[in-house]
């Protein structure tokens, strides 16, 4: 067998292959692809999960529940399907002569609050609000899973001194009352608030601040914190 079919097969691979300029572009191609794959893979699986549906400040209109817990539970399913999850939703639980919950207008905020209306309406027994998902929707030891300072303080404040409940990003729902922190000292504090409603199992035990344990008045770097000021005496 001659050599000559060997070398015409040897440049028509040659050929065949890209040039070198050609081979970083598909080399930087690839690159682009992967960094782009692993974005995708650590983008927030909840934000894709929710449900497309416009916000609305009267979406609640025409609805009644039979109860404060009942209302707090429709308010967060409601609100879960709105795209945006990066923000805050809140409103109040309205309670009508006839027995009957609503919800008051709902308020979007930002990713750290969400701004109640003022002054409250004179039906106002509760409020409502979520936290945003965040990518945290899986991590029910993030501190958006519990409520902030500033939600207690917001519910034992002299202005509005109602049950305050929490959409929290894994799905639980949970209900903070007024007189619900008690302080042992000027060392630890304890909350005391419920679970109304856990899609898991049962989420206490796995929280940040869980109800009816003691927590350090300290931070993470062991600095003192403040006792709230309406915090009861242990």
């Amino acid at each position: 067998m001659s050599g000559q079919p060997l070398a015409v097969l040897a440049l028509a691979l040659l050929a065949a292959l890209p040039a070198a300029a050609d081979q970083q572009d598909l080399v930087g191609q690839m690159r682009s692809d992967t960094a782009h794959l692993r974005e995708i893979k650590q983008a927030p699986p909840a934000q894709a999960a929710v449900p497309a549906g416009a916000y609305s400040a009267d979406a609640a209109n025409g609805l009644a529940f039979r109860g404060e817990r009942e209302a707090a539970v429709g308010f967060v399913d409601l609100v879960r399907k709105f795209p945006d999850q990066r923000m805050e939703y809140c409103a109040y639980i309205l309670k009508g002569a006839d027995g009957r919950f609503t919800l008051g207008r709902i308020r979007q905020g930002d990713m750290n609050m969400c701004p109640a209306e003022r002054p409250k309406p004179k039906e106002a027994v509760a409020s409502v609000h979520t936290h945003p998902l965040w990518g945290r929707s899986e991590d029910v030891s993030a501190a958006g899973q519990v409520f902030s300072e500033g939600d207690f303080s917001f519910a034992e404040s002299a202005e509005m001194h109602f049950a305050e409940y929490l959409g929290a990003p894994a799905g639980h729902v949970l209900r903070y009352a007024p007189g619900g922190s008690v302080c042992k000292g000027q060392s630890f504090i304890r909350r005391n608030f419920e679970v109304v409603r856990d899609l898991r199992p049962s989420v206490v035990g796995r929280l940040p601040i869980n109800p009816g344990k003691d927590m350090p008045l300290y931070d993470e770097g062991g600095r003192k914190l403040p006792k709230p000021d309406y915090c009861t005496p242990l």
